[in-house]
């Protein structure tokens, strides 16, 4: 009998470990995001001079390049979800998607960084709201940065400041950036044809759906 109930109490106790282990909750499996960055509201139709009220007309060209997409917690807890060593250069004048874009564990973050290229470039049209002249050209602007945390721009090398608030990640979530060029382009000098256009940094922000 004691052999029997020694094999028994065996017997109970495996069973017990192998339900305990079937219990335990698995780690959520990465999901996929998407990626997407262009000019913001109807930046992409109009845009308004910084000074002399001349009107921008569609802008044709809004070229930036992009370096590297991160999101996380804090400098120790990053994962990069898209990067390019070289860079890619994609206009934002029309809405542009990223490809091989890597899957992310489901939750919540506190900050999505972006890293771009320091020069961005654009292609428009400025029309002189005195003289109805309508002046074509191009222009770029020499960013101080290239390294941004949305909601906030990162000041220092710390990068510990986080998004207005945080976001919430689920398969199929949308990450979307934004530039906002209101008032960024005006007319500076040259022909009609061959014009010079001023460029000042746009407002960023970051969508999620």
């Amino acid at each position: 009998m004691k052999k029997i109930a020694r094999f028994t109490t065996a017997a109970i106790a495996l069973a017990a470990a192998a339900l305990l282990n079937g219990c335990q909750p698995a780690s959520p499996a990465p999901v996929g995001v998407s990626i997407s960055a262009g000019l913001a509201g109807s930046s992409a139709k109009s845009a308004r001079a910084l000074v002399g009220g001349e009107a921008i007309q569609p802008i044709t060209a809004y070229r930036v390049v992009f370096k590297k997409i991160e999101i996380g917690n804090s400098e120790s807890d990053t994962f990069t979800l898209w990067e390019s060593a070289e860079g890619e250069v994609k206009d934002v004048a029309s809405t542009v998607g990223f490809s091989d874009v890597q899957a992310v564990y489901p939750g919540t973050y506190n900050y999505v960084r972006l890293t771009i290229g320091d020069t961005l470039s654009v292609d428009g049209k400025v029309t002189d709201a005195a003289t109805g002249t309508v002046y074509s050209g191009t222009g770029s602007c020499l960013l101080d940065a290239a390294v941004f945390l949305w909601g906030s721009e990162i000041p220092n090398a710390s990068g510990e400041i986080t998004l207005r608030s945080p976001i919430t990640i689920a398969e199929g979530s949308s990450l979307g950036f934004d530039f906002a060029v209101d008032g960024t382009v005006t007319y500076k000098s040259g022909t009609a044809q061959n014009a010079l256009l001023g460029v000042t940094k746009p407002t960023l922000s970051l969508t999620v759906e």
